[in-house]
């Protein structure tokens, strides 16, 4: 589908497990942040990228801005 000018997916990947955004309580936010490292956002990135999943819900928060630049959906992992 035409999203401006790229092609995406009509899926959306969604972050709130990977950034640790929990409505349930902070427990769980807290686990999930500590789960996602690195290496696993990418890791989940580059398995939705696999399927065609080649958006994904950007947040601003300080993890995204790291993380973000440091995966390439050609790459087999980040850098």
């Amino acid at each position: 589908m035409k999203f401006g000018n790229v092609e995406i997916g009509r899926l959306v990947l969604g972050v709130n497990p990977l950034y640790g955004f929990c409505h349930y309580n902070n427990n769980f936010s807290g686990a999930m942040r500590e789960w996602y490292t690195q290496d696993r956002v990418c890791e989940v990135m580059h398995r939705a990228n696999a399927f065609g999943i080649n958006a994904f819900n950007w947040v601003n928060v300080e993890r995204s801005s790291r993380i973000l630049p440091a995966f390439s959906p050609k790459a087999a992992r980040c850098t």
